[in-house]
């Protein structure tokens, strides 16, 4: 009996572990399907079945997009490695945020793929040619997988976490972006490129507008830190609004069509207002330009020197959130603390910084 019942537990075993097998193939068939589906619609101008791979809001926004003919930003994909990726090191690879997709499921697959921009007009896309990274967001919706943002993977992280490929073209890709991000070649973007969704912004700029990177700052800093408290505090946040621009100009966050931009101008990144620089009149604004000026040819990298993206919020923080809180910054500040000292209380063996130190290094 002992021995029939042994057997049948195992043949009971062996269907459930069938069972399973075949459902993460099916799962993986699936997301696989959604990516050459991506890349048929890119490669092929399809518009309709482009959008319809997107998650409910992005298909609005791209059903909004108003010249349809020029919708497509021109490129040629083709994919050459796919690989789910586990949750931890999916929110790193895509840069997810935590109030990003939250209480939605998601799941991120890394993609390997040659990228043709020869016919591309945009530059900061333009740039994306060669063998590159992406990171493919999925979101379910009723049930549904749809694509949320296919961002540019950051690759070192990928490997440093153990999930990599282990492929003489995922080390190729690195590699150009070490070189790319080497402390000794820093050089701040000279442009970034954003998604407008305000009314003022899209009057001035259009829905999609690269604009000069130290006139976005200009316009950023005042929505997201009070300038008249002026001092350490205000260079640490304004090191921390370049930095994360900054990050996105090499790690774009929405590099696909119709606008193919690294951040948009909301609270979903940083807050670009249009004439917030001139609106602060002749008391605030010398102040920001003292700011500005304080970090003017610095950055703020890990201790190995990979660019740092900075995360931070209004309210309080303590040293193991790994984000500048902005009241807490105020307080350190008035305190005596250099801006430096405010930026590594708070990142210092952060998550994000690969839990190593960061510091401020010139260019």
């Amino acid at each position: 009996m002992v021995k029939i019942l042994s057997k049948a537990l195992l043949m009971f075993l062996c269907v459930l572990t069938f069972g399973m097998t075949c459902l993460a193939k099916d799962t993986d068939d699936l997301f696989e399907k959604l990516i050459y589906s991506y890349q048929d619609a890119v490669n092929n101008e399809k518009l309709e079945e482009y959008i319809s791979l997107f998650d409910n809001q992005t298909q609005k926004e791209m059903k909004e997009f108003p010249d349809k003919e020029k919708f497509f930003l021109r490129e040629k994909i083709e994919v050459k490695a796919i690989k789910s990726l586990s949750d931890k090191t999916g929110i790193y690879a895509a840069s997810i945020e935590d109030e990003e997709f939250k209480n939605v499921e998601t799941k991120v697959y890394y993609v390997l793929a040659n990228c043709d921009t020869s016919n591309v007009t945009v530059e900061n896309i333009k740039s994306l040619n060669g063998d590159i990274a992406y990171a493919f967001v999925f979101v379910k919706e009723s049930d549904n997988w749809k694509i949320a943002r296919v961002s540019i993977a950051n690759v070192s992280r990928i490997i440093s976490l153990g999930e990599g490929f282990n492929s003489s073209m995922e080390e190729q890709i690195q590699k150009r972006e070490n070189e790319a991000l080497a402390t000794a070649s820093l050089a701040e973007p000279a442009t970034i490129r954003l998604k407008m969704t305000k009314y003022t912004n899209k009057i001035n700029h259009g829905t999609y507008a690269t604009l000069d990177f130290n006139t976005y700052l200009k316009n950023v800093v005042p929505n997201e830190y009070i300038v008249s408290y002026g001092g350490e505090y205000l260079k640490a946040g304004s090191l921390t609004c370049k930095m994360y621009g900054w990050y996105y100009t090499v790690y774009k966050k929405y590099p696909h069509s119709p606008g193919g931009c690294d951040v948009q101008d909301n609270s979903s990144d940083q807050n670009y207002l249009y004439g917030s620089y001139t609106n602060l009149g002749n008391t605030y604004r010398p102040i920001l330009d003292t700011a500005l000026s304080g970090i003017s040819h610095k950055a703020l990298v890990t201790n190995s020197g990979a660019l740092f993206l900075t995360q931070y919020i209004s309210g309080t923080t303590d040293s193991t959130t790994g984000k500048l809180g902005a009241q807490t910054a105020h307080t350190l500040s008035n305190a005596g603390y250099t801006y430096l000292q405010i930026l590594k209380n708070a990142y210092d063996n952060s998550n994000n910084a690969n839990h190593q130190t960061v510091k401020v290094v010139s260019y």
